[in-house]
């Protein structure tokens, strides 16, 4: 999940960056050891295999989306850290909820909602925790000439210049939302809209119809919108809008001269204030395998002095079948306790033949390294999607039990070991001071194609006490 994060120093942010990009990977798996000091929770609801994602909103709670088998609806669940029950707030049928976002004590969500003529449009809806998990109250509006909304990203121009989710509590009256998704043609579009003006929105779309907008996030100053061209498949296309004033735009491509093929969806993450880590799993020509690569981009100077870092967290082997990155969380509070020398990036994959399993890519000025954290729990290979930081050293992820089709909240503790709640294995790489050398290509700006005023309705959940059910500690 996205986040924003306390600013730095230049020196920090170059060394950080460095860090990170001269990494080459050859890895070898050590012997097993013992399991990170963990716990998953069950909750008493069946739901539909990779339909979750999960966001923290303070240091005790979270916020789950997943899908119910029983009906197919989509439905939010409010999970205390100790609680033995949650709160499901079941969201009514004709809403399909793509994605969730948190600010400011409200819950943000978005997706496309069934038209009584047939078909679909896209809508963002929104609710205080309180409203949503308390009242069964949530509002909401369709966004016209747009089939579906996928991502998006919520912030405060004001309150996010003070660093991350000090502010979370307070009510802004400076809301914005940045969001992806695609037009009644299914081609990818942009949406602007905030609340300072009266909720009106922006809708913008590439001159190029072949682009695929894959992940938005924000970073310290800057809206950016990660996709690629799928008639050009060896570049990666970047558009960086002023989180302040999105007429200040820069747009951009991005060549690698390594050989990878990129048809398959960028999962992108903050890595530090202006640099981002866009992930995927990508064909390469030149060894005929899949490798899971990581591609990382400083939005200032993208343009000025492009460069990429394209190297392999881990390779196990020429794997050859394709595997499927979930998700991204960046450990910001990790870089804040900037003495410890840690870089913490989350990746949570499928690497098939493999399991499901959380990487984390630990770097060190004096030592790189991968741990893995396999969601095979006693012999139960739990499928998860959705991961996000609970806090230092914390991660918290989100999926199914397979074998019961239960909704389970994997939260893991990695600074310290024992436990039997996951397997748990370090990999080593070498390390060289190579960097790739880019081609970079302007691009045309986004078009706007349609405006419009958000009017939110009013409309009800279903709200349900569930109990949690703790496997392992």
């Amino acid at each position: 999940m996205k986040k924003i994060i306390f600013s730095k120093s230049k020196k920090q942010r170059c060394f950080l960056f460095a860090a990170l990009c001269c990494f080459s990977f050859g890895f070898s798996v050590s012997a097993q050891q013992p399991g990170a000091l963990s716990v998953i929770k069950e909750i008493d609801a069946d739901a539909i295999p990779y339909m979750q994602q999960i966001v923290k909103i303070n240091k005790d709670s979270t916020i789950v989306l997943s899908q119910k088998a029983a009906n197919n609806r989509y439905a939010l669940y409010l999970v205390g850290v100790n609680a033995n029950t949650a709160i499901e707030a079941e969201i009514p049928s004709d809403f399909e909820i793509k994605d969730i976002a948190y600010k400011s004590n409200s819950i943000y969500f978005c997706g496309r909602k069934a038209k009584i003529q047939g078909g679909f449009i896209g809508f963002l809806a929104s609710a205080t925790v309180n409203d949503l998990f308390y009242n069964s109250n949530f509002v909401w509006d369709t966004i016209n000439s747009t089939s579906s909304i996928d991502k998006l990203v919520v912030y405060d121009t004001i309150l996010n210049k003070v660093g991350p989710e000090i502010f979370d509590t307070v009510p802004s009256i400076d809301i914005k939302i940045a969001a992806i998704g695609k037009d009644i043609l299914d081609k990818s579009v942009f949406l602007y809209c905030n609340q300072v003006n009266n909720w009106n929105y922006s809708i913008f779309n590439s001159f190029v119809t072949t682009e695929v907008f894959d992940d938005i996030l924000l970073s310290d100053a800057w809206i950016a919108i990660v996709g690629r061209q799928s008639a050009v498949t060896d570049r990666i296309v970047v558009r960086r809008y002023e989180q302040g004033n999105i007429n200040n735009s820069t747009h951009g491509r991005l060549q690698t001269q390594n050989g990878y093929i990129f048809n398959q969806p960028f999962v992108v993450e903050i890595f530090d204030r202006t640099q981002i880590v866009a992930t995927t799993v990508s064909y390469n020509n030149i060894t005929s395998n899949y490798k899971t690569v990581m591609l990382g981009i400083d939005l200032d100077y993208f343009i000025q002095a492009p460069y990429i870092f394209m190297k392999n967290p881990w390779d196990y082997g020429n794997y050859f079948q394709q595997g499927n990155i979930r998700d991204l969380a960046f450990d910001s509070q990790d870089t804040i306790n900037y003495r410890d020398n840690y870089i913490k990036l989350y990746i949570l994959e499928d690497v098939l033949p493999f399991e499901n399993s959380v990487f984390l890519f630990a770097g060190r000025y004096y030592r790189q390294g991968l741990d893995v954290f396999s969601s095979d729990v006693s012999g139960i290979n739990y499928k998860f999607n959705g991961i996000d930081i609970r806090g230092f050293r914390n991660f918290v992820a989100s999926g199914i039990n397979p074998k019961t089709n239960k909704l389970s909240i994997w939260d893991g503790d990695i600074s310290s070991l024992g436990g039997q709640c996951n397997r748990y294995n370090t990999e080593t790489h070498g390390y060289c001071n190579v960097f790739e050398q880019d081609i970079f290509d302007s691009w045309e700006p986004t078009t706007q194609i349609s405006i419009g005023p958000l009017r939110w309705k009013a409309s009800k959940s279903i709200n349900t006490p569930l109990k949690i059910k703790k496997i392992c500690n």
